[in-house]
């Protein structure tokens, strides 16, 4: 595979991992809204999934992760993209959510349907941005992935 060929395909599975991201946030923002026991865990899971895919998509794009077989957790994720020189905002919420998700998957807590909405909001805050490496939001992420499959 030339050079090219393997950036175009390395830009399309972030644009893929992006919409995947996007998707995932709006499913939680869907249970979120449900507020029921089981919907505010749902969401919190895919808040946290969301916001570590698009970690990822950054560290891959700084050259942080260049094999496939390199899968570093959530801190060494930001610790990494930190050292690059890049700082992401909003860390402090972000782990906290991280420590959320811990907390209903491994203990099976509910979280108060307060504090998923403020992680609803403060993943949607941090998912804004990745423009700052990638010239198509999130948000717009999904309708850009059709416009492309629409043009092939």
């Amino acid at each position: 595979m030339s050079k090219e060929a393997k950036l175009n395909h390395q830009k399309n599975s972030e644009i893929t991992r992006l919409v995947l991201a996007k998707k995932l946030y709006l499913h939680g923002c869907a249970h979120a809204n449900l507020k029921d026991q089981v919907s505010r865990m749902l969401a919190v899971h895919h808040f946290d999934n969301a916001v570590e895919m698009v970690l990822k998509c950054i560290a891959t794009n700084l050259t942080v992760i260049t094999s496939s077989k390199r899968d570093p957790g959530f801190r060494d994720l930001w610790d990494d993209i930190d050292k690059e020189g890049r700082t992401l905002p909003l860390k402090e919420q972000m782990f906290a959510l991280r420590n959320l998700r811990n907390i209903v998957q491994h203990q099976g807590d509910i979280p108060p349907l307060e504090a998923v909405l403020k992680y609803k909001a403060y993943t949607e805050d941090f998912l804004k941005t990745f423009r700052l490496l990638y010239s198509v939001s999130v948000m717009r992420s999904y309708f850009f992935q059709l416009s492309l499959r629409m043009k092939s």
